[in-house]
């Protein structure tokens, strides 16, 4: 049996982490522009670990409102059971969670196949709701997740929909 990640303990991840912006890149060459705050950043070109089942590449953080930070992060997770068997898992997981999916469709993005999903849920106390793109690639899923309070969620949501469709391969 493929081992499994359990996705709550990454919406957790993302929904938990610390007030911090975070870019991790192989490529010297790439940058991060933050046209708010006025600077350019370089990040750091950390060794990519092909045999990690999970690597948080890059997290964005709203100022915290209401004691939470809304934020999107994006992580690589190594899913060898392919990608229908990671949606069948995820769905299975939001069930488990008792996590209620208000929209979850299928589609393509390039050639990788790629689903998403709107839900609800509780953690820490806090009504959550999220945003959430699955892409294939290989034996890896690029998980991209918006997360905020549900009672400011629509505030986020434009932000985290022009996220989630600019995302593309590079090759």
């Amino acid at each position: 049996m493929t081992p499994r990640i359990p996705l709550f303990l990454l919406i957790a991840s993302f929904a938990l982490a610390p007030r911090a912006q975070e870019a991790q890149t192989k490529s010297p060459e790439s940058s991060y522009h933050d046209h708010d705050y006025g600077f350019t950043l370089t990040p750091p070109a950390f060794e990519s670990d092909d045999d990690a089942k999970v690597v948080t590449i890059a997290q964005f953080l709203a100022p915290a409102a209401d004691g939470f930070a809304a934020n999107l992060g994006l992580q690589r997770q190594k899913f060898a059971g392919g990608f229908e068997a990671f949606v069948k898992t995820s769905d299975a997981q939001f069930e488990q969670m008792d996590f209620k999916v208000l929209s979850k469709h299928g589609a393509k993005i390039g050639s990788h196949a790629s689903n998403e999903w709107v839900y609800t849920g509780t953690l820490g106390g806090n009504a959550m709701k999220f945003h959430a793109l699955a892409v294939e690639q290989g034996e890896y899923v690029f998980l991209l997740t918006g997360t905020a309070l549900e009672q400011n969620f629509d505030d986020y949501e434009p932000q985290f929909k022009a996220a989630l469709a600019s995302f593309r391969f590079d090759k």
